[in-house]
């Protein structure tokens, strides 16, 4: 064994799930929608295109 041994080992595993479970949180908290006070409906527009807010115009 190298002579970090068992510690220097487990310190790397701890630390990688460590860093996978904070990346998972934050896409969690990031990509979660509160519900709006203005329009009453929680989550995104993927669901209901036609509600969008936006009146701007898109070339095709």
């Amino acid at each position: 064994m190298s002579e970090w041994g068992f510690w220097g080992y487990l310190g790397i595993v701890t630390g990688l799930v460590a860093m996978i479970a904070v990346f998972l949180f934050c896409m969690v908290f990031m990509y979660r929608t509160p519900e709006s006070p203005e329009t009453g409906q929680i989550g995104s527009h993927e669901k209901h295109p036609e509600d969008s807010t936006t009146d701007t115009r898109h070339a095709a």
